[in-house]
């Protein structure tokens, strides 16, 4: 789905295919209810790669877009700190999170819920981009720079 998702990119534009992934994200509640409501293999695998797919999205623009965000001067240490604050603060609190979610609701489905805010995160950071224009001689695709 990477490549599909980073054709997309190209053909539509980073911004589009990314805030598609962070809005599927806001509507992903049923997926865990009907996963633990029916845990069959058959079910949990489709949830899986449905989910797969919609994380896809975002996996397939995501790694030229920071680039086209910061100046050559201060890229690398842009990328480096908003990538590495991000997945300190989202993913590592995430079992705590989730944990939380569950004893606080009494739901196994709760952690859905802090999936559904990170998809509002998304959304808003994306939309306070006002466009991602990636230069292929700038990412690296282009075989002549």
């Amino acid at each position: 789905m990477v490549p599909i998702a980073g054709l997309m990119s190209d053909r539509f534009g980073a911004k589009p295919v990314m805030l598609s992934c962070g809005y599927s994200y806001c509507h992903n509640q049923p997926l865990p209810v009907t996963g633990f409501s029916a845990p069959d293999a058959t079910t949990l695998i489709f949830c899986q790669c449905l989910m797969g797919a919609v994380i896809e999205l975002f996996t397939g623009p995501a790694p030229d877009s920071p680039a086209a965000l910061y100046p050559t001067s201060v890229r690398s240490t842009g990328i480096s700190i908003s990538y590495n604050s991000a997945v300190t603060l989202f993913g590592g609190f995430a079992p705590f999170i989730a944990t939380w979610l569950i004893g606080l609701t009494g739901s196994s489905s709760a952690p859905s819920y802090y999936v559904i805010a990170a998809g509002l995160l998304a959304i808003l950071g994306m939309s306070l981009i006002k466009k991602i224009d990636v230069d292929p001689r700038v990412s690296g695709l282009c075989s002549s720079a």
